[in-house]
């Protein structure tokens, strides 16, 4: 997951063209038909908004967006923890987290969208540590984000917005 000699990797490597995230991709062709673009936004943005049915019922894109968040806690977990990637476990709670939040947000006619707001609170982190939350908006395909950190208090420590152009909400987070 990390090139050697710790050299910065880009977003490209770390979520489609790293070893382990083949691997991982791998595990999903059976359930997945990814599809393929040599642009790596593209590839981000076609998946992602793919709304074929999988396995499960779940839609392509909301398993495709899971697994590239799997994949980003798996790499955090090596860099940050010295937690070796387990493949099969990454590929598994990705289709997990897929399959919950799928059946979670359709009523019982299967087909639309539950629409009820739901209430958020704030965690804070473990002394020494800070919080990063992130917001975004996306309308006519145009992003921004905005971060605000705090600390383990939940005072605030540093806050910034920025527009990003366009792009899909994953594009923004990522």
């Amino acid at each position: 997951m990390l090139q050697s000699n710790w050299l910065p990797e880009s977003i490209e490597h770390i979520f489609k063209s790293c070893s382990i995230s083949v691997r991982i991709w791998d595990l999903a062709l059976p359930h997945l038909n990814v599809i393929h673009d040599d642009n790596f936004f593209s590839w981000i943005r076609k998946n992602s908004s793919a709304n074929s049915q999988v396995q499960l019922g779940i839609p392509h894109g909301n398993l495709f967006i899971n697994i590239l968040h799997q994949i980003w806690l798996s790499r955090n977990n090596l860099v940050f923890s010295s937690k070796d990637i387990n493949v099969n476990s990454c590929f598994r709670f990705a289709l997990m987290r897929a399959a919950k939040f799928s059946h979670l947000t359709v009523n019982d006619n299967n087909n639309d969208v539950f629409k009820a707001p739901v209430l958020v609170s704030w965690i804070s982190p473990p002394t020494g540590w800070w919080n990063i939350d992130g917001s975004c908006t996306s309308l006519s395909n145009n992003i921004a984000a905005g971060v605000i950190i705090r600390d383990y208090c939940g005072n605030w420590v540093l806050g910034f917005s920025k527009f990003l152009g366009g792009g899909t909400i994953l594009c923004a987070e990522l």
